[in-house]
């Protein structure tokens, strides 16, 4: 009988062990999937961010090339026909 008492109790902490062992796995998989849900989230977001900035990088460098374009341009101008202003 004493064998069976201590086989019982054995296999009663062996259950209480693999059910606890099981619930932390649960609690570490919904721990894991929400990280990665967090990550795509913050993924989209900073593309989404990328694209907007990026867009505005674009026009800021057309308006730099213009501006520096123009500035070529009149500087060839003067070149070839003297400042502005200036008679010969």
């Amino acid at each position: 009988m004493s064998n069976l008492n201590a086989l019982t109790v054995a296999v009663d902490v062996a259950l209480r062990k693999r059910d606890e062992a099981r619930r932390l796995l649960q609690d570490a998989q919904g721990a894991q999937q929400a990280a990665q849900d967090q990550l795509a989230q913050l993924q989209g977001y900073a593309r989404e961010t990328e694209g907007r900035w990026g867009m505005r990088e674009r026009q800021q460098m057309r308006r730099e090339q213009k501006q520096t374009d123009e500035r070529a341009s009149m500087q060839v101008r003067n070149a070839i026909n003297g400042p502005p202003g200036q008679e010969y």
